[in-house]
């Protein structure tokens, strides 16, 4: 019920929606990926100031879009039909996705974990406002979960694993073109090396083999992005260009380690870091918390930082500054800064809620209600999973082995730099439900043995029915 509600009523798109739909608007039209600037931008750039070349962004999801786009697109006003064709496809999808959950969690313990796996993530709310929203994260995470069901099916059915391990290798080069962050499933790739004989293998030299494999297939597969962008620009731009919402590259970026030497929430990212980056913001020292200061000196010059920042925009100097100051904190509190900031930052990653298109929405208030106490769903979820993920070592220690480097080659790369939206971990959300269904399904197997043990009363034997 709760996925009707919301998949009739409830639609987010923004910044982020508005350029991938711009370009599979330019693929459908002209059949060229480009990104136009956003409607709500003025539709004349200041002198000197071009638009975007557009490498920016990987191509992987406007590509997915292209098809559901009819020329001519100028004719779209604010693209609302085009909301009306995107949302049942992701819904199916997101549905292949809890089949794939369904599958995963029936090799690792049978249907008395496949179907609770497959019931929390059916009624799981995230999934649902992520589907019913024009972005990115339903593709990638398909192709996350596909990768990694391909991964695992080698595992578990090592007659076919020279076949399946290529094949999740294709599906992480598609993940790549979608969003860059699933480049951190690369190292699951090379577990055949480590663990031959947990594929089928029965050596090291044909463990290579079969990652070499792998590579070659994500190489095939991932290649013709930045061969074009070496054509076409002269350079592979393999992840893009970071860019403002303009479509103008950000071409200094030390702040960014100053953010990590104290960020912790997501919440504390829009009034600093998107404010710092955005040329027409006006960084306040006052939104900035005390943590991200030593002393009050230093908060000075962080105010004097500010100050010409505002005057050179993200200039050479600027960006000098930073990085020096981010070293001379990192020097100061080496513990806290590359150990005990990472360590918060992943815990907030884990135990917070997904729940950004939300949060984001004009309509977040009518939804409020509904969602804001389903956020003990999120972390139950995780709970459930870190409990099956241990279960599982017990049962599959390689299966273990390949989701625990999935799950933390993601997790270490976004907390040491500094990445706390939690929807970057989204695309491990799948994996997570699987997990979940371990324990539900040991507590249901108990529970049973239990009711079976337990005496029957003999109905013969009974005072009345011997009278």
């Amino acid at each position: 019920m709760l996925r009707v509600v919301v998949f009739s009523s409830f639609t987010y798109a923004g910044t982020d929606s508005y350029s991938y739909l711009g370009a599979a608007g330019e693929l459908a039209e002209h059949h060229r990926y480009a990104i136009p600037l956003a409607p709500w931008l003025p539709g004349q750039l200041p002198p000197g100031v071009q638009t975007s070349l557009s490498y920016e962004r990987l191509p992987g999801y406007s590509l997915f879009l292209a098809p559901l786009m009819k020329a001519p697109v100028r004719e779209y006003k604010d693209y609302l039909p085009v909301f009306v064709r995107i949302k049942p496809v992701q819904a199916a999808l997101d549905l292949l996705v809890c089949a794939m959950i369904f599958v995963i969690a029936r090799w690792m313990r049978g249907p008395a974990a496949a179907w609770p796996a497959f019931l929390l993530a059916a009624l799981n709310p995230f999934f649902v406002l992520f589907e019913a929203s024009v972005l990115s994260e339903i593709l990638a995470t398909f192709c996350s979960t596909l990768a990694l069901f391909c991964l695992l099916a080698a595992l578990y059915r090592t007659d076919r694993s020279r076949l399946f391990w290529p094949l999740g290798g294709s599906a992480i080069a598609l993940g790549m073109l979608v969003r860059s962050d699933s480049i951190l499933l690369v190292p699951c790739l090379f577990l055949p090396v480590f663990l031959p004989k947990a594929v089928g293998l029965v050596s090291r030299r044909a463990g290579l083999g079969l990652t070499a494999a792998a590579l070659l297939a994500l190489t095939v597969v991932f290649a013709p992005w930045p061969v074009r962008n070496w054509l076409q620009f002269g350079f592979p731009h393999p992840f893009g260009y970071l860019c403002d919402v303009r479509g103008r590259q950000i071409q200094h970026t030390a702040f960014f380690g100053w953010f990590a030497t104290w960020l912790e929430k997501e919440s504390e990212i829009p009034g600093t870091l998107y404010c710092f980056a955005n040329p027409g913001c006006v960084s306040n020292i006052n939104n900035y918390p005390q943590r991200a200061f030593d002393s009050a000196a230093e908060r000075m010059r962080v105010a004097q930082l500010f100050q010409l920042r505002a005057q050179e925009g993200l200039s050479d100097r600027v960006d000098q500054e930073f990085g020096t100051l981010t070293l001379e904190r990192i020097r100061r509190h080496p513990i806290r800064s590359l150990l005990g900031m990472p360590l918060m930052r992943a815990y907030y990653l884990w135990t917070g809620v997904p729940n950004q298109p939300l949060r984001d929405s004009p309509m977040s208030h009518r939804y409020s209600a509904v969602f804001g106490p389903l956020s003990i769903v999120s972390r139950a979820t995780m709970l459930l999973g870190l409990v099956g993920l241990a279960m599982l070592w017990m049962r599959h220690r390689a299966a273990a082995f390949l989701l625990t480097i999935a799950s933390m080659a993601r997790t270490s790369f976004l907390s040491f730099f500094g990445f706390v939206e939690i929807r970057y971990l989204f695309e491990l959300l799948p994996i997570v439900i699987a997990l979940g269904g371990l324990p539900i399904a040991a507590l249901w197997t108990r529970w049973m043995g239990t009711l079976r043990a337990i005496p029957c009363r003999d109905h013969d034997s009974s005072p009345l029915n011997r009278t």
